[in-house]
């Protein structure tokens, strides 16, 4: 009884930590505002080489920033935010 009770006891002092993290995370600005981004990922096959991944990215990026609107378009190889890449099969 006594070992549930200690169980317990470390499960909910985990879980209050896990939420005092999270909305601590939430509450740390990005420093851009998020409702006035969008992000695109643009998944090449393996077997395309990066002259034309870089060219085709170059040309989307060109025709996206004369959008009306559009106050700045930017690329990135690696986002800060994403998961990393799960293995192909």
């Amino acid at each position: 009884m006594s070992a549930e009770f200690a169980m317990a006891v470390i499960l909910l002092t985990g879980a209050g930590l896990l939420i005092r993290s999270f909305l601590a995370v939430l509450a740390i600005a990005p420093g851009f505002r998020p409702e006035h981004v969008l992000m695109v990922n643009i998944d090449f096959p393996d077997s395309t080489p990066q002259s034309t991944q870089i060219a085709s990215c170059r040309k989307a990026l060109e025709r996206v920033a004369v959008l009306p609107g559009v106050q700045s378009a930017r690329a990135v190889s690696n986002l800060s935010f994403r998961t990393t890449r799960e293995p192909r099969d």
